[in-house]
């Protein structure tokens, strides 16, 4: 259906990353995959995107943003990529081929490399943020916290979590201290609902520190957010069993959003419906 051009199968940087874990003809295989099937299409790194979905909040508008998929260069990084000077002699549009062209052929040529990359770093961010998670589900399950102080809990987390993007977008919506906290205190929940990626984040971290058997893993981390993501923007999401059942179990608590499935032959089958 890809080499069709029927549908179009976006990368993600969690692709990337994951092609990084390997080495040799295996790698160059699987990288020469997706990015082959992918055409150039990209989705926007989870990061960029919550970023622009609290400004817009923050400023009165509609927070889906209209461009999740994109075919701009290095859209698929969280800051995308620094444009690469063209010969001055160049017409304009030559530049803009030559700055595609240039961040296309280093995007491949680093993904197929046959060097593999540390993720230790990140591996071990990862499990501190699972075992918080993990701590504090087991926490509330034997304090027996309210359901009402749990979900409490959960939007306490996603405020820590994502402080860096919640300030910077105030700043540019023009929102004081004062203002920004009346807005967290009284109005957060209630604009999640409205929010295609980071309503699906709140409502599955919710449901899942509301499940204390269901213990956290450190690809958690990356599950969550680019599949709550591409839930709230594709038309059609492929997932993992455990975070994909999370994602179809919220549904009714927001807003649109994809067909989830479990499996690739779900998804060509409601395709062809």
């Amino acid at each position: 259906m890809a080499e069709a051009r029927e549908i179009t199968i976006a990368i993600s940087s969690a692709n990337l990353t994951e092609t990084t874990q390997t080495d040799g003809r295996h790698r160059r295989h699987m990288a020469t995959t997706i990015l082959g099937l992918s055409r150039g299409w990209q989705m926007r790194n989870p990061l960029a995107i919550r970023g622009r979905e609290f400004r817009a909040v923050l400023k009165g508008e509609d927070p889906r943003i209209n461009d999740p998929f994109s075919l701009e260069p290095g859209s698929v990084f969280a800051d995308g990529l620094r444009p690469i000077d063209a010969p001055e002699d160049f017409p304009l549009d030559w530049q803009q081929w030559f700055q595609r062209i240039t961040a296309v052929n280093a995007m491949v040529v680093a993904t197929i490399d046959d060097e593999k990359i540390s993720k230790a770093e990140g591996n071990a961010m990862a499990d501190q943020w699972a075992r918080s998670h993990h701590e504090l589900a087991l926490y509330m399950r034997d304090s027996r916290t309210p359901k009402e102080h749990v979900r409490a809990n959960a939007l306490a987390r996603l405020i820590s979590d994502m402080s860096e993007e919640i300030t910077s977008a105030a700043t540019d919506a023009g929102l004081d201290q004062g203002q920004l906290t009346a807005w967290l205190e009284s109005r957060l929940e209630r604009d999640l609902v409205h929010m295609p990626y980071l309503g699906r984040h709140f409502e599955v971290i919710h449901q899942r520190l509301s499940n204390a058997d269901d213990r956290w893993e450190a690809n958690d981390l990356t599950d969550i957010n680019y599949l709550a993501c591409a839930a709230g923007y594709a038309h059609i999401v492929v997932g993992e069993k455990k975070i994909s059942e999370y994602l179809q179990r919220i549904a009714p608590r927001v807003s649109g959003g994809a067909f989830i499935c479990r499996k690739l032959p779900d998804a060509v089958e409601y395709l062809q419906s």
